[in-house]
């Protein structure tokens, strides 16, 4: 982490702009067992935000995500993949955790309002962020020999006007 992380507890989205080639991607993807997903060609979506304007998320190819982290005891509550705004909720918060644009706690936030915007209701979207705010042993940048280290550099988050 070479530079200061943004601390936007506060933030608030607005809306989320998907291409129809990224819906896509993220729809071709089926649930296995490993949960373990491929983005396999270059998709980007656009955060859009009150207080910050567009956050534009470009994921490069050949990139890795766990879909929703967790146990397979807690589908019934929240799926692995679900429909694909909760794809993107669970992806979103996959690249924020490489810990390169916002903080632990926004991250999670941001995490929470998507699931909102996916559907859940308030309740159900602040257990999912509680849990996930438990242990932040998973955000940050991975080190060598971590599942997620081959995603280094497959991505980028940049704020857009």
């Amino acid at each position: 982490m070479n530079k200061k992380l943004i601390s936007a507890l506060n933030v608030k989205i607005t809306s989320v702009s998907i291409s129809p080639e990224c819906a896509a991607v993220l729809k071709s993807l089926k649930f296995n067992k490993d949960r373990w997903y491929r983005i396999p060609s270059f998709i980007s979506f656009v955060l859009h935000t009150k207080e910050h304007g567009g956050i534009q998320f470009n994921v490069f190819g050949d990139f890795y995500f766990d879909g929703r982290s967790g146990p397979w005891c807690v589908d019934w509550f929240e799926p692995n993949l679900g429909p694909l705004n909760k794809r993107l909720a669970w992806l979103v918060h996959d690249l924020l955790g490489y810990a390169t644009y916002f903080d632990f706690a926004t991250t999670n936030e941001i995490l929470r309002q998507l699931l909102i915007i996916a559907g859940d209701s308030k309740i159900k979207a602040s257990t999912v962020r509680y849990f996930v705010g438990r242990d932040d042993s998973w955000f940050g940048v991975p080190v060598v020999g971590d599942k997620f280290y081959p995603n280094i550099g497959k991505f980028e988050i940049k704020r857009i006007a």
